[in-house]
């Protein structure tokens, strides 16, 4: 078990619960249960759930799974809830970080369906997408998506066992690889300022691309494990599906540095360049 502190970011959203550990490992490296959760920090108190860390940065969506609804956005000012079938949530996961376990996670099939509406507040300049992600088979063609806002950006587990993010049109894959089976945590970043679309696995910088601006007015709100395009039907909107399990997911309208990532990940010490230059190993790649 990686070593790590309660840190700001990572006490985000979660619960408590007294049910038995749910079918994954926990994230971040083998090991049991780290029991409740510390007073006053996700997975402590009576089982009710806690809000999303307010400081800065605040998250625009913090997910959370396993209350009612089964799917809840707990920021202060919370997207509506559009679609959630599907979806078996996991109770007690224990992230790398002692004393904090959190009911966050939830695994997700080939016909799962998680969507949350689309506002104003989700055209963002700069992004982090942090996220928990276990998958439990190969993905798909073309890539399995873990998060979609459709046209905007996503982050994608590639069919090559990479984690692919984009915006707009352009995307960088990581030069790590993902093998089912076991808890990894991912980011997905953007800054305004250097056009730099950044790919992190387990806390370490894993590829860098150049990107034009993230384009705004998208009206297909976010979808969680799944793609979502409308223009493909009713019955067909949800695509390229995630089968695994994802959690403790989280949403930013800032880009987060690279510490602060590997924080997220429970680890100390991540490697924080981009070798190769602009996209280096892990560059956009045509599709």
């Amino acid at each position: 078990m990686r070593c790590a502190c309660l840190l700001w970011l990572i006490a985000g959203c979660g619960f408590s619960s007294s049910a038995g550990a749910g079918p994954a490992e926990d994230p971040g490296g083998p090991g049991g249960s780290m029991g409740s959760g510390g007073p006053g920090g996700p997975g402590g108190g009576s089982g009710s759930a806690s809000q999303c860390d307010a400081s800065n940065p605040s998250p625009l969506l913090c997910v959370a799974f396993g209350g009612a609804p089964v799917v809840q956005d707990l920021v202060a000012q919370a997207h509506e809830l559009l679609e959630h079938a599907g979806i078996l949530p996991i109770a007690n996961i224990a992230l790398p970080i002692t004393g904090f376990v959190v009911q966050t996670a939830a695994t997700f099939s080939r016909a799962s369906q998680v969507r949350f509406k689309e506002r104003p507040d989700l055209d963002v300049d700069d992004l982090t997408i942090d996220l928990w992600m276990a998958p439990q088979q190969a993905p798909a063609q073309n890539g399995s998506w873990m998060l979609d806002n459709n046209t905007e950006y996503e982050a994608v587990y590639d069919d090559d066992f990479t984690v692919r993010c984009g915006v707009g049109g352009a995307s960088v894959n990581s030069r790590a690889t993902v093998d089912p089976g076991a808890w990894h945590h991912v980011a997905c970043t953007y800054g305004k300022v250097d056009h730099q679309l950044r790919v992190y696995v387990d806390g370490d910088l894993s590829g860098c691309q150049t990107a034009s601006a993230i384009p705004h007015g998208a009206k297909d709100g976010v979808a969680i494990g799944a793609s979502f395009d409308p223009k493909r039907g009713p019955l067909q909107s949800f695509q390229q599906n995630f089968v695994g399990s994802l959690g403790h997911l989280h949403v930013y309208g800032t880009e987060l540095a690279p510490d602060q990532i590997c924080r997220a990940a429970g680890r100390i010490g991540c490697s924080m360049s981009c070798s190769g230059g602009s996209g280096g190993e892990g560059g956009d790649r045509p599709r």
